[in-house]
């Protein structure tokens, strides 16, 4: 026994050491992301969670069937008593009202999926251009809260709510004010003007606020965007301002170099102007042949030279890289000197 307990000891050593040595070759080499561990966290907490609401479910169940035999006759055992008679009156409720429960999970469930297939069946005929996915996109957002909107009137009528009665006793104006509704009537006005005016459309590459990504989604209230790094923003529509849309025309990839004044600068610039045409067929996201913009500043470093090229905006950062990674070889090919921070170092006098 105490061999095998040995052996799962080491088995389970064996495995620690091997998982972390997994883990740190993905941190070394950069495969590892902070996603990964963010959702090693989240499962862990979701477990321990879980155990510590089964624990207090047995708990309560305990306590109650033990406390009138330990304190008979106390405050305590009374409190014991009536709580697991509150938890026997659910189990009647629920054993005199078997129809109507089984009948709300079928109205839910044929509800959820009916909205499911519209949804989907939307999709389908959302394919194509973005302004499609776009108007489409909306439909879909509709279908979703009108559904919701419909299920939760069904259930109320077969719990023998009078909604009809409900909703005229309110009022339409008690209820749009009472329901905090004017914040979303703004938000699906403001939708369909970004819709129908064709502000943007799903794909786009917008600037909002100083966040920069790609338009993903165009809902009933919100609208999501995505960054290159993955990062998500949902804005009301209602409190969209000042967007900017860099999809609708073309952008300029702008390489910026800093050579040495101790370099020829007409050598320089005729060796770029001719290898710009090599450089726009080596990168297939240049859309025209880029051209030398001239020398743009003196700096303290040396000569700062300006290249573009003209791109799509979903192309543009990386082309950025791409651009100054061949310029950076060409100069290189050709031994011209980038300039580099220049440290002046004074002897102290005596």
């Amino acid at each position: 026994m105490a061999q095998k307990t040995a052996t799962d000891k080491q088995k389970f050593t064996a495995e620690k050491k091997k998982n972390g040595k997994t883990k740190l070759a993905k941190i070394q080499t950069g495969k590892y992301s902070v996603h990964e561990e963010r959702q090693r966290v989240k499962r862990i907490k979701k477990r321990v969670w879980f155990a510590v609401f089964i624990g207090l479910v047995v708990l309560f169940f305990v306590f109650g069937f033990v406390a009138p035999l330990i304190w008979p006759g106390t405050w305590v055992a009374t409190i014991a008593k009536e709580s697991i008679a509150d938890v026997i009156n659910i189990v009647n409720l629920v054993q005199n009202n078997q129809h109507t429960i089984f009948n709300s999970i079928s109205v839910l469930f044929i509800g959820v999926v009916i909205i499911w297939l519209l949804i989907l069946l939307v999709s389908l005929f959302g394919k194509g251009n973005n302004r499609r996915k776009t108007v489409f996109g909306l439909i879909a957002s509709f279908i979703k809260y009108i559904g919701a909107v419909v299920i939760l009137m069904t259930l109320l009528n077969l719990w023998g709510v009078d909604t009809v009665t409900l909703v005229a006793g309110l009022g339409i104006l008690t209820l749009i004010v009472g329901l905090g509704a004017q914040s979303l009537i703004s938000d699906i006005l403001a939708g369909l003007f970004i819709v129908f005016e064709n502000n943007f459309c799903i794909g786009d590459i917008v600037t909002v606020e100083g966040f920069r990504g790609a338009v993903c989604e165009i809902g009933i209230r919100t609208t999501r965007i995505k960054s290159h790094l993955g990062d998500l923003k949902i804005i009301n529509n209602s409190h969209i301002r000042m967007l900017i849309n860099m999809s609708r025309h073309s952008s300029f990839a702008i390489c910026e170099v800093t050579i040495s004044y101790s370099e020829n600068l007409e050598r320089v610039e005729k060796i770029i102007t001719a290898n710009l045409e090599k450089i726009a067929k080596k990168l297939p996201a240049i859309i025209e042949t880029p051209g030398y913009l001239g020398a743009a500043e003196f700096t303290s470093r040396g000569v700062l030279l300006k290249i573009k090229a003209r791109c799509v905006e979903a192309d543009r950062l990386q082309l950025i890289r791409d651009f100054n990674k061949e310029i950076k070889l060409l100069l290189d090919k050709n031994k011209i000197k980038i300039a580099v921070e220049q440290v002046e170092v004074k002897a102290p006098k005596r």
